[in-house]
């Protein structure tokens, strides 16, 4: 490329930038356009697997307000959990993403089974979320991961949780879940902090590739969930 294109470039660069600076109603309504904008796969589906050092390491809490950055980055996990349509969340780390931030949703096949809860299509945003006053109770049921791509494995998760964490809206939020939902929070929020589900491994013969899952004694585990998370 010629210099005088890259002069060209920069100079046109810095009056995009100018005329942003200055105008906030036209970056709202250009950050709206983005927000509705689908990214395209390669973008939203490179999901780090198993083995990736970002898989294993806890990033860091975000600060509010958002910058730019950071709601791109949500917009990304959103699009990438749409892409992924099998999946019921995903964490900031599995995108190479360096902050604490889940989305998730709750499937219709889940209410179904826990009408206590209403679903939710539309991915929901946690940020800085944290899982405390941990039920002892425990119970059994498949869990799979985008990491971990064919793979489920019967996972023991608490009962009950009770979640703080923030909306990407900076609203403090302090919530209590039971089932499913519970299960979907401590699987993402596992990864925040460097977890994935083999860490809860008790047997191999609790692991299975998802072609071979009929071969697996159900009747041992009565709750059998499904949904990769």
């Amino acid at each position: 490329m010629s210099t005088q294109i890259m002069v060209n470039l920069e100079k046109q660069t810095k009056n995009i930038i100018s005329v942003l600076e200055k105008d906030e109603a036209l970056r709202n309504m250009i950050y709206d356009m983005i927000k509705n904008q689908k990214l395209p796969d390669d973008q939203t589906c490179n999901i780090y697997k198993l083995g990736h050092p970002f898989l294993y390491a806890s990033p860091q809490k975000v600060k509010f307000p958002l910058d730019e950055e950071t709601k791109k980055d949500i917009l990304l996990l959103k699009n990438a959990l749409k892409c992924n349509t099998s999946s019921a969340g995903i964490a900031a780390n599995q995108l190479g993403i360096n902050k604490q931030i889940i989305v998730y949703t709750i499937p219709q096949s889940r209410v179904q089974l826990e009408p206590n809860y209403s679903s939710f299509d539309e991915p929901r945003v946690l940020i800085n979320p944290v899982l405390d006053a941990m039920s002892v109770e425990k119970y059994y049921a498949w869990e799979g991961c985008l990491s971990i791509p064919g793979i489920r494995m019967v996972v023991p998760r608490c009962v009950s949780t009770h979640l703080s964490a923030y909306n990407e809206d900076g609203i403090f939020l302090e919530e209590d879940h039971t089932g499913f939902h519970s299960r979907c929070l401590q699987h993402e929020i596992d990864h925040l902090n460097g977890k994935t589900l083999l860490d809860y491994m008790q047997e191999y013969q609790e692991l299975f590739h998802e072609d071979e899952i009929k071969h697996y004694p159900i009747e041992l585990r009565k709750d059998t969930i499904s949904d990769i998370l």
